[in-house]
């Protein structure tokens, strides 16, 4: 199997970095654990979605989330929001929803998620397989990511629903994870930035 090593990291120490995608859709599970597993560094669990997501990471935690939007049971933003708020872990958002400048987006970045990527809603498969350079270097760059607590949202008292259709997710215990790359003393201060989803920036943006 060919390791592809994301630019600028070389020389880099070698280290272990656990990433937990979570997506509803089958197909985006595997091409990405596919993709991330090219490079031995970094193992990879996945979630189908967030009340799946919640024990694995009282478990196990992981160094960075890839992360949906757009998911059953819990939508993307609560999800980031409780991560943010209970135990903050480096989070990407991988979605075609939160294309730049949208509302969702800059919203995610508000939550505290440290990148954005752009997925089209179409082509997805060939979109992740032509960014893979880009989706290590994304991963990686998150890792380094220094992040704190995000403040609870206040909010009104809600009306009792009469119904509710799924139990609220278990509170999330597990202990705080320096990000991997402060645990050197090498992380750079966290970076938020949206990354485009077209192919044609993609290709402008590698070259």
């Amino acid at each position: 199997m060919t390791t592809i090593v994301p630019s600028g990291r070389q020389g880099a120490e070698a280290r272990q970095l656990h990433v937990l995608v979570v997506d509803d859709s089958a197909m985006v599970r595997q091409v990405m654990q596919a993709i991330l597993s090219t490079d031995r560094r970094i193992r990879v669990t996945v979630a189908a979605h967030p009340l799946i997501a919640f024990p694995k990471i009282q478990k196990d935690p992981p160094d960075v989330i890839i992360t949906d939007l757009e998911m059953p049971h819990m939508d993307g933003l609560s999800f980031v929001r409780k991560i943010m708020v209970e135990s903050p872990i480096p989070m990407v958002i991988c979605s075609g929803l939160a294309a730049k400048g949208t509302e969702l987006a800059l919203r995610a970045l508000e939550l505290g998620a440290v990148e954005v990527i752009s997925k089209p809603q179409l082509g997805v498969r060939e979109f992740l397989h032509e960014s893979a350079v880009r989706l290590l270097d994304t991963v990686w760059s998150a890792a380094e990511a220094r992040i704190g607590p995000a403040p609870a949202k206040r909010t009104a008292p809600a009306r009792a629903a009469a119904i509710s259709p799924d139990p609220p997710p278990p509170a999330i215990r597990c202990r705080p994870r320096a990000a991997a790359g402060a645990r050197d003393g090498s992380a750079p201060a966290g970076r938020r930035r949206i990354v485009g989803g077209t192919r044609a920036g993609l290709r402008r943006n590698a070259s």
